[in-house]
């Protein structure tokens, strides 16, 4: 078993409050989701999307569930097109979660490793600066820091 199943397992094993439903990932909505931001998910983020069941209580769907508003596509439409100006997300930044409280836990596009396949994840809120920010080198560390905390 892999260091991310086992994770996903810890995650699930955890007390879920918010109980958000989203459907596993499939090769087509991954596709469409790489496709419409250019950018790969990291094989880590889809492996713990497929491997658990909670996954959309805390992080946006990437299954083919399109028009649910907790789908990743749909979050960072929001936080680039639909909030006041000054509270828009950064281009490079691709939201991960659902963002409860406008906390945004986020891919820096900028940053992939080709070696790895990973990218440093970054929280971001518009009121904080990012020399502020909380980093994580990879997904896994990212999901293991939260549960963990949890």
């Amino acid at each position: 078993m892999e260091k991310i199943d086992r994770l996903a397992q810890q995650y699930d094993a955890q007390r879920h409050v918010h109980l958000n439903s989203a459907p596993p990932p499939t090769p087509e909505s991954v596709a469409k989701i790489e496709e419409h931001f250019g950018c790969a998910l990291p094989k880590s983020h889809i492996r713990f999307c497929e491997k658990s069941a909670h996954y959309g209580d805390w992080l946006a769907s990437i299954g083919p569930d399109f028009e649910s508003p907790n789908h990743i596509i749909n979050i960072n439409r929001l936080w680039r097109e639909e909030v006041e100006e000054n509270e828009r997300i950064p281009p490079n930044l691709l939201i991960i979660n659902v963002g409860y409280d406008e906390d945004l836990d986020c891919i820096d596009m900028e940053t992939f490793d080709e070696a790895t396949g990973e990218y440093l994840i970054t929280y971001w809120a518009y009121d904080v600066p990012p020399e502020e920010s909380d980093l994580s080198g990879s997904f896994f560390d990212y999901m293991a820091k939260q549960v963990r905390g949890w």
